[in-house]
Parts: structure tokens; C-alpha cells; sequence
């Protein structure tokens, strides 16, 4: 199963909040303070290893209940829905039976209840509202299997497909009472509603890594955590006897039991990352009656100590790197959610790619990652299932927006343009004249990185209208700069045997999306578009400066371009090597903006002369100060 939707209400920052993830791979990015922990933690609180609703816990204090100075909420509500997967043979992927049977029963009621009744927190109150100590013995059935006669859980789960937590909590002056059921269902219509929820981790795996690292609380060792299993496993395949006749050897009984996880970690993780740094798991010097509890992790980095008190970057190497370990070889018939907070903490950038690398190969192993980053490492654009999350935050809280990199994959295989999900803004050029805006802006005393505003050459004027489309739904605000010709031209293949030329056709400035350019002004350039062609069409299809053009269509065509910049599109009055104003470097109509000219520009800026005695830099000093000061 996999983690496919999270909603949640009033919790924290989040004031209202729905979420869909992807079976694979998950990058949260967004803004410091915006709420991408928040999300974590509420990932946290259903699927975490402590029970959401034991009264004694402070899972959640009167301060988790949102509240933004005029709007306070006393309850609060997070459903979590798992989805189970298929297998090659369209059947469903088999459950953990042998864990789940492990559980607690619990009463389920009799009634259905509808998808509606479900995910609407309006709706689904309803069910908090039933006690079901009063339930009539016809209206609940207790499910156990460790009781005769009674409904077992292989029959309970064997063809359901959907599995939804819902918690509740409410706050009554200083006291805080919390609920948590859940509900199942077969075809995603009609739902089985059961009064607890005694098995959470059993359906789904998880290992929850906040960005405060603490290896003393994420590694417990107990009967019920990922780290207590895997650590039990391994002690207890081994003839433990030999342990305990031989204590005073525990040190080589010890390297025996754990040889294969520390060859494992060694050559997938520290080697790379954290050369010189080998891993030891040794026990305590007293024998406790479960043996495995006496299992600690060392790191010898140089200094053997315990992995408490090492770095947080080689305390998140370790946990992923065990907890690959405990889902492939310990936990192979049930899947795993791995949640990482921030996995570049104090990494430098090697190592960085070492620890995505783990994660893809973690969500390669039919499991999935979710992770919240301020690093470009992590996101990688080859798995077209990679889901990117948009975090924002305003006056009414928390606010998500999702990608798919599915239909985008092929325009960001670059690493480079990951940081526009970053990004506060976008500028997007069609190609090298991303440096010219880039020097324009640091002459011109604006400095973009600032500002959080990013600038990404699009390849062609094809792209112009898709990486708007992608970066508006993820909310980022984004501008174009084209050459001329970007106002003009249409995709009229026979136009070049006409002229004899070898035409290339090209999106134009009206392809692009809706929601960018507003439909009054793309009429007005459809139509001026249109008389172009039937008063010059010859310019139309091969003009790439203004000056081009018939003198009796300048006026107008010049006052939609100053109209244009002020809608978010800078079209040029030529192309950028028609702004050149050094013809020994840029000559227009013969030398193009090559990477040699970037060189060639880039050394004579070194040498203390200005971009401005290069290039005519009015109208993108103008448009980038519009984009950096608004």
C-alpha cells in the first residue's frame, strides 16, 4: 500500500488542506515557515509508531490547533487514505497477514457509509458522534482473530483496496480529547467503518525522520518500531546461545550477526558519502532478557562513538540506509513509507546525491519516499513518477499545489532548472540570453538571488508556453523575454516554399496559455497578428527586428509590445543581437549570441567595462526592475 491522499483541517498552519501523493517519489519544496513540517508531522501523528489517540501523549497541545489571530478552530481533523496496489497480473498486492494478524481487534459497524460520508469533514463528524458501547449488537460486529468464531482479519482485508485514518481532535478550554477510526472498502464506494484503528503500521511501514534528528527516539528498540523488528531479526536468526556462554567474545559474535547490514551500509552509504567512516553495532555490556535490546549503532569517523553523537547528515545516511535494509530483507511482504525532513542538512553536495540516490532506490523497491528540501539534488526528473508540492502560506494558512514531472519530464532533465521550484519568480528566455538579463540585472544593482528570482533559457520558443504552464500550476510567478519574432510567425509549413527560404516555424506569443495572457489582449494581438500577414506577410514570416516591418504597422505593433511588458511578456523590438552595441562582438544579421560570445562578453566585464556599453539595455533593465521591485 502507499500513502495516496492526505487532508487535513485546522492543524497547525494548515487551516484547510487536501493532498494527492504519488506511489514513488514526493518533493515538498516551498518557502521556510510555510508549513512543509506541519504536513510531516500530520503524516506523523496517523502513521508515526505512537498511538494518535493515547490520552497521555502530547501529540497534540491546545498550540496545534490553527489559528491565525481572527479565525480559531477548537477540533481538528486529519484522514490519511492508503491505496493498494496491483501487480503484474492486475491482482491485488498481498498484505502482511502475518503482522497484521498481530493486532488488536476492533469493533466495525454495520451501516455503510458512502465516499461522501468520508473524505467531507462536515460530513464525517457524524462518526466521531457514535459511541459504541450503545451500538446494539446488530448494528457491530467485533473483528479478531484471535478469538474463535469471530471475523478474522485475512477475511476483513482480502479484497479491499482503500484503507482511510481519520483523527479527531478537540479542544475544550485546556483539555484536549483526540479519536481515531478507520474505514475500508473494496471498491472505493462503500465503506466499512471500524471504532479504532489497532492496525496502522501493518498496512503501511513507516519511518518518519523530522528534521531535529534524534537517533535515540527514531531507533527505539521495541516490540512494535521498524528499528526493534529489524534489530530482533537479526539477533534472534542467529544462534543467540553462543552469545550468552560467550559474552566475554560478544564483540566477534556481534560483527558475525550484523556483517551483512554493515556491508551493506558501508558500501552504499558511508563509503561514498562519509569516506573513512565505518559503521559498528555492538551490545552492552549486561545481558538484558531480550537480547536484541542491547544493540547499539557506533560510527568510527575517526573517533568510535555511539551514532547519537555524530552529525545529523551521517545519522540520516544511517536510519535510510537501515531502514532500506529492514524493507528489503526483514519487511518483504508489506510496503514502507520513508518521510524525510530536509535530508540535506549539513551534507555538502556529494554527499547530497549519495542520499537521493539511496531514496530513489528506496522508491525503486516498490516503496515511496516523501521529502521536504530546500536542495535541487533531490529532485531528478528521469522517474516520471516524481510528484513535486508547492508549499505557500498567507493570511488564511498553509496552501499546496502539485506536479506531476510526468508530462514535464523532458523540460528539466537538466539539474539547472530544478531550482525554479524554488524559486519565488521565474524569467524564461529562450536560450544563452538568460547571461544578458543576468548581468543586466547585477549592473543594474538588482540582485535576482535576493530575491529568490531564478532566470532558465527554455531551448525554444515551442517551450515558452509549457514551462508556463507547469510553473502556473504550481503557483510561481513567471515572465518571458523573447526576440521579435516571438510576436510573429505561425507554424505554416508551406510558407518557406514560397519565399524559397528555410523557414522555421514557431509557436508565437498567442499560444500561450489562458490563465498567463488575458483574452482582451490576446484578441487585440490576434488581430494585429492577422493584419501583419495580410499587409506584410513577407515580414510577418521572415522580420526579425521591428524595422522589418511595413512603417505603416510599427505604431501599432509597438504600442502592444509596451503593453505586453506590462503583462509579465517582453518582447524586444528585435533579437538580442540586434541590441548589440559593439559590432566587433555582436553584429546583427551575421554573428550570433555563441557560447564563445558569452566568453568573450564575460572576460571584457571582468576587465571592468559594462554590460550597458555591450548591449542596449533599456528594455530589460526596465522589465527587471518591474519584476524585482513588484
Amino acid at each position: 500500500m502507499y500513502l495516496s491522499r492526505l487532508k487535513v483541517k485546522n492543524y497547525r498552519s494548515i487551516k484547510d488542506l487536501d493532498l494527492k501523493f504519488s506511489p514513488k517519489k514526493n518533493i515538498i519544496v516551498g518557502k521556510n515557515n510555510g508549513g512543509k513540517s506541519n504536513i510531516i508531522k500530520a503524516i506523523d501523528l496517523i502513521l508515526g509508531e505512537n498511538s494518535p489517540d493515547y490520552a497521555k501523549s502530547e501529540n497534540v497541545t491546545k498550540n496545534d490547533f490553527y489559528n491565525n489571530g481572527t479565525d480559531f478552530s477548537n477540533e481538528i481533523y486529519i484522514l490519511i487514505e492508503l491505496t493498494r496496489e496491483k501487480d503484474g497480473n492486475d491482482e491485488l498486492i498481498v498484505l502482511n497477514f502475518e503482522e497484521i494478524n498481530k493486532c488488536y481487534g476492533y469493533y466495525k459497524h454495520t451501516q455503510s457509509y458512502e465516499e461522501d460520508d468520508i473524505f467531507n469533514f462536515d460530513n464525517c463528524k457524524k462518526m466521531f458522534d457514535i459511541d459504541v458501547d450503545s451500538l446494539d449488537k446488530s448494528e457491530k460486529i467485533y473483528v479478531n482473530p484471535k478469538l474463535k468464531n469471530q471475523t478474522g482479519f485475512t477475511a476483513e482485508f482480502q479484497n479491499v483496496s482503500n484503507i482511510v485514518f481519520i483523527f479527531q481532535a478537540k479542544r475544550q478550554e485546556e483539555r484536549v480529547t483526540k479519536k481515531i477510526m478507520f474505514t475500508y472498502s473494496a471498491d472505493g464506494e462503500n465503506y466499512t467503518l471500524g471504532f479504532k484503528a489497532p492496525i496502522r503500521n501493518e498496512f503501511l511501514q513507516s519511518a518518519i525522520i523530522p528534521s531535529f534528528r534524534d537517533p535515540q527516539n527514531q531507533l527505539r528498540l521495541n516490540n512494535w518500531s521498524w528499528y526493534g523488528k529489524l534489530m530482533k531479526s537479526l539477533v534472534e536468526s542467529k544462534k543467540t546461545e553462543d552469545l550468552l556462554k560467550k559474552f566475554k567474545e560478544i564483540g566477534a559474535e556481534a560483527d558475525k550477526i550484523f556483517s551483512e547490514v554493515k556491508e551493506e551500509m558501508q558500501q552504499t552509504s558511508l563509503d561514498i558519502a562519509f569516506p573513512g567512516a565505518s559503521l559498528e553495532i555492538k551490545f552492552n555490556d549486561s545481558l538484558d532478557t531480550e537480547i536484541y535490546k542491547n544493540a547499539k549503532i557506533y560510527i568510527n569517523d575517526g573517533i568510535d562513538s555511539p551514532l547519537s553523537e555524530k552529525g545529523s547528515g551521517i545519522q540520516s545516511a544511517t536510519i535510510i540506509g537501515l531502514f532500506n535494509y529492514y524493507t528489503k530483507n526483514i519487511n518483504t511482504t508489506s510496503s514502507a513509507l520513508l518521510c524525510v525532513e530536509e535530508p540535506e542538512i549539513f551534507l555538502h553536495p556529494h554527499a547530497r546525491r549519495v542520499v537521493s540516490d539511496r531514496l530513489d532506490a528506496f522508491a525503486d523497491g516498490n516503496h515511496q519516499v516523501i521529502i521536504t528540501t530546500h536542495s535541487t539534488e533531490f529532485i531528478k526528473t528521469i522517474d516520471e513518477n516524481l510528484n513535486i508540492i508547492n508549499i505557500t502560506k498567507d493570511e488564511n494558512g498553509t496552501h499546496a499545489k502539485s506536479l506531476s514531472i510526468k508530462e514535464n519530464k523532458h523540460l528539466i532533465l537538466d539539474v539547472r532548472y530544478s531550482e525554479i521550484f524554488f524559486a519565488d519568480k521565474v524569467i524564461l528566455t529562450e536560450g544563452l540570453d538568460e547571461y544578458v538579463v543576468r548581468w543586466i540585472a547585477d549592473d543594474s544593482g538588482y540582485s535576482l538571488d535576493n530575491k529568490n528570482i531564478s532566470v532558465v533559457a527554455v531551448g525554444t520558443k515551442d517551450n515558452f508556453s509549457k514551462y508556463v504552464d507547469m510553473l502556473n500550476k504550481l503557483d510561481i510567478p513567471c515572465f518571458i523575454i523573447a526576440d521579435f519574432d516571438f510576436l510573429l510567425r505561425d507554424k505554416d509549413k508551406e510558407i518557406g516554399k514560397k519565399y524559397s527560404i528555410n523557414y522555421k516555424c514557431h509557436n508565437s506569443v498567442v499560444d500561450i496559455n489562458k490563465e498567463f495572457l488575458k483574452e482582451g489582449l490576446r484578441k487585440k494581438i490576434s488581430s494585429l497578428r492577422l493584419k501583419i500577414k495580410e499587409k506584410d506577410e513577407k515580414g510577418f514570416y521572415l522580420a526579425k527586428k521591428i524595422d522589418d516591418i511595413s512603417l505603416g504597422l510599427r505604431l501599432e505593433i509597438d504600442s502592444v509590445i509596451k503593453e505586453l511588458s506590462k503583462n509579465s511578456i517582453l518582447i524586444l523590438n528585435s533579437d538580442i543581437e540586434g541590441l548589440s552595441l559593439r559590432g566587433e562582438i555582436l553584429e546583427p544579421g551575421t554573428i550570433k549570441l555563441s557560447l564563445d560570445k558569452i566568453f568573450q562578453i564575460q572576460k571584457l566585464l571582468n576587465n571592468g567595462e559594462r554590460i550597458s556599453d555591450i548591449i542596449n539595455e533599456s528594455y530589460i533593465k526596465e522589465f527587471i526592475k518591474n519584476i524585482y521591485e513588484n
